[in-house]
């Protein structure tokens, strides 16, 4: 209230984390800033989407409350050994398709999600490229494919994960439960 806040911004929450800080907080952040890949869209901390709410998605969340993500690592490797999204063959498939790069297209997805990006690099061909993601649109089918992506490395038998994701590779079939 002295005015000495400009603007307040969180770090590495979750819905319930967030939920829990806008019940009494006030003044609301203005950015969540987040580990976003498609591995990890902006999952809780301990990177369980199974302990999340029932149909909970941060990036809905935020839009209502007005809150913008910025995502950071977004072509980074995530936990666990995944493979790199750099690599990704889905990721790869859709980059020789836009004629552009991996990195180009972790970008614009997340950019598209409607959230800011943080991309890193001290080579300056990597910082061209990492700003050269206006140049193009990835089409609904094609952002629902990288959506997706978070279900192959979060669904286990008989639980799909996260359940906002739409089941666009069918897993759902093969852990025995509905999507």
């Amino acid at each position: 209230d002295e005015g000495k806040i400009k603007v307040l911004g969180v770090s590495n929450v979750d819905t319930q984390l967030l939920s829990e800080f806008l019940r009494f907080a006030r003044i609301p952040p203005m950015y969540v800033q987040n580990k976003y890949s498609i591995y990890q869209p902006a999952y809780s901390l301990d990177h369980d989407s199974r302990s999340w709410p029932a149909n909970a998605s941060l990036m809905e969340m935020l839009m209502k409350e007005n809150i913008i993500m910025t995502g950071y690592s977004t072509i980074r490797a995530g936990h666990a050994s995944y493979l790199s999204p750099l690599e990704d063959p889905h990721v790869v498939s859709l980059a020789e398709k836009h004629r552009r790069t991996p990195a180009q297209i972790l970008h614009r997805w997340l950019m598209q999600l409607g959230a800011a990006v943080i991309p890193s690099s001290s080579k300056q061909s990597r910082i061209a490229e990492n700003g050269d993601v206006f140049g193009f649109l990835l089409p609904e089918s094609d952002m629902r494919l990288l959506n997706g992506i978070a279900s192959l490395v979060s669904s286990v038998p008989q639980s799909f994960a996260p359940t906002w994701c739409d089941d666009v590779y069918s897993v759902s079939v093969l852990t025995g439960s509905t999507a």
